[in-house]
């Protein structure tokens, strides 16, 4: 796999300044930040949501991998050149900001789409708010949430510039975005996967909370779950269903929420193998 981190910023540097909702607090907008963000969603006459959200998903989804290498035990921050010590830190960090500034802003765009933030903007702007779920990227910060409180090694925690002891935190922030998955609560929708995947991590992270991380990075192949999407086929008088992979943009790279819930992908195999023979 091959990071372009680089071109990343390229492109990123590229998007002109009046379409980027920045903050200096990834976990809290300030009543400065929201009256800029609106003024600024105004201006463009359209949402800059959508945008933001991809922003800061391609960040996450350009480190994950490297991020993910901090959960094995050979990978030791005080073991390893200083110049891949920094890299880590360097995917930790951008992950877990980026997850952070996802969730920030979905909750801020849901509270004026939907909630007593209508009052703010006239009625005619109301559209320019609702982001549609955006469930790829609010899927994407949770997998990084979950990563970094039950997979992520401890001895990268001094590191990591957003960590709390206080997992209850992040915990909280992936029942949020759940809850703005589009038919959350059913269990054939085309984001079942998704929401079945999240509510395993929230789960986990609870567990973790209460009695500790897990001692190994996966399970056995006895009772797993393997979340696939369910498609129906038309044909004649019949209906054929089959399982094909969910819509997803990394999927879990070969991890098991709570050493159990499996992600159905055709790379997800071989990172299982990745996993098994590195720990």
């Amino acid at each position: 796999m091959y990071f372009h981190t680089s071109r990343l910023l390229t492109v990123h540097s590229q998007i002109p300044i009046q379409y980027l909702l920045l903050f200096e607090n990834p976990r809290a907008l300030t009543t400065a930040d929201e009256d800029r963000f609106i003024s600024q969603n105004r201006t463009a006459g359209a949402t800059l949501g959508h945008l933001n959200m991809a922003l800061h998903g391609s960040t996450s989804i350009n480190y994950r991998a490297i991020m993910y290498l901090s959960a094995l035990s050979s990978f030791h921050p005080s073991t390893l050149p200083p110049h891949q010590t920094k890299k880590i830190i360097t995917a930790i960090n951008a992950c877990l900001e980026s997850a952070w500034k996802r969730t920030t802003l979905a909750l801020f765009f849901e509270e004026i789409a939907y909630g007593s933030g209508k009052s703010r903007v006239p009625e005619t702007e109301i559209k320019y708010y609702t982001l549609g779920g955006q469930p790829h990227l609010l899927f994407e910060a949770c997998v990084v949430f979950w990563f970094v409180v039950c997979r992520m090694n401890a001895s990268w925690r001094p590191f990591v510039q957003l960590w709390d002891e206080d997992t209850r935190q992040m915990r909280d922030a992936v029942a949020r975005l759940v809850d703005r998955i589009p038919d959350a609560s059913s269990e054939n929708g085309v984001y079942s996967p998704v929401v079945r995947c999240i509510e395993a991590m929230m789960l986990e992270i609870e567990e973790v909370g209460m009695f500790g991380r897990l001692d190994d990075l996966m399970g056995n192949d006895v009772d797993v779950l393997e979340l696939g999407m369910k498609v129906m086929s038309i044909g004649g008088e019949e209906t054929i269903a089959s399982i094909a992979e969910p819509h997803g943009f990394l999927g879990l790279l070969g991890l098991e929420v709570g050493n159990r819930v499996r992600w159905l992908g055709r790379k997800e195999e071989s990172w299982r193998l990745f996993w098994k023979l590195n720990t």
